[in-house]
């Protein structure tokens, strides 16, 4: 999954989770989370896709009211 939006990025929250090493290029973002990588990669997607969702809802709710 490609990351659209930075502003959906809450580096204090992955850094909270363990992600010691968090690095952005151009090609997007490489997190060094250690042992719980794979359960902090599924939350993350799980995370992105719910709010990637709940806009593409508002969006879709405003167009119909107009």
């Amino acid at each position: 999954m490609a990351l659209k939006d930075r502003s959906l990025v809450d580096f204090d929250e992955l850094k909270a989770a363990g992600a010691y090493v968090i690095l952005e290029s151009k090609d997007g973002y490489l997190l060094r989370l250690g042992n719980c990588s794979t359960i902090i990669a599924r939350e993350m997607i799980k995370q992105m896709e719910e709010k990637e969702h709940a806009s593409m809802q508002t969006i879709e709710e405003n167009a119909a009211v107009h």
